[in-house]
């Protein structure tokens, strides 16, 4: 009896162990992001940070002119997206910011 315990107990213990320390496999893209920095003519420039994902909308031309507007008071414009664009996952996973910056 003791022995059927020991085992089951060791089959257990090594099924817990594989649950919750398998880690599960990440695409090629996971944690690629694309940027782009745009500035102006200012010699000072505050920075305005841009994220989105699924074509950045500061990195295509939908928001142009309100990227455009910002550079023009002086500010510089760093667009961040973190999917659907170029070599991002092509769908969102997480994205912890402070792993980038």
């Amino acid at each position: 009896m003791k022995k059927k315990a020991l085992i089951f107990l060791l089959v257990f213990t090594a099924g817990l162990l594989y649950l919750f320390a398998s880690v599960p496999s990440l695409s090629k893209q996971h944690g690629m992001i694309k940027i782009q920095l745009y500035l102006g003519e200012s010699p000072k420039r505050p920075l305005t940070v841009a994220f989105g994902g699924g074509c950045n909308d500061c990195i295509r031309d939908y928001l142009k002119g309100k990227r455009n507007s910002l550079i023009q008071q002086g500010f510089a414009v760093l667009a961040v997206g973190y999917f659907n664009i170029d070599e991002t996952p092509d769908l969102p996973t997480t994205c912890e910011i402070e792993k980038y910056f």
